[in-house]
């Protein structure tokens, strides 16, 4: 991230990413039983642009959030992560005996590539870089992420 620092804004990086991410993923379930290297490859994309897409969003969680807060945050964060992975195992485990495999990639891809299109037509999720922005001017912050009164005090 340090030769390249994104697109101007970070949540458009992060989901640009994620987005790459889930075609990756479907890339995997498309390939044919014999392309291992397809399958290779599509891991690595999605290895490199996970990474793209996480360390933008911490970047961007770090710059929102007050320096006093960001340990409660990243730990909260982290623990929905952490606690999504069972879930995710104990769904995936009927699906992939019912379905199989490939089935399970293909929706996980679709979902990956829907989630990322969702989060960005939410009008919160997309004004987060302009609330960084403003706060870095010091400029008040309104919870809808508007420029609030003069009167409110700098969100931290």
């Amino acid at each position: 991230m340090t030769v390249w620092s994104g697109l101007r804004s970070r949540i458009n990086t992060r989901f640009l990413a994620f987005g790459i991410m889930g075609v990756a993923i479907l890339g995997m379930a498309m390939a044919p039983a014999g392309a291992l290297w397809i399958v290779a490859a599509a891991w690595f994309l999605c290895a490199f642009f996970g990474a793209v897409g996480n360390s933008t969003f911490m970047a961007l969680l770090q710059s929102i959030v007050s320096s006093d807060m960001q340990g409660r945050a990243i730990s909260a964060l982290q623990s929905g992560v952490t606690l999504a992975i069972p879930l995710g195992l104990t769904l995936s485990a009927p699906v992939v005996e019912r379905f199989g495999l490939r089935t399970w990639y293909v929706a996980s891809g679709c979902m990956t590539i829907l989630t990322c299109l969702w989060a960005l037509n939410l009008r919160g999720v997309r004004r987060l870089d302009e609330i960084d922005a403003l706060e870095q001017k010091g400029t008040a912050v309104a919870r809808d992420g508007a420029p609030a009164a003069a009167s409110q005090p700098v969100r931290t």
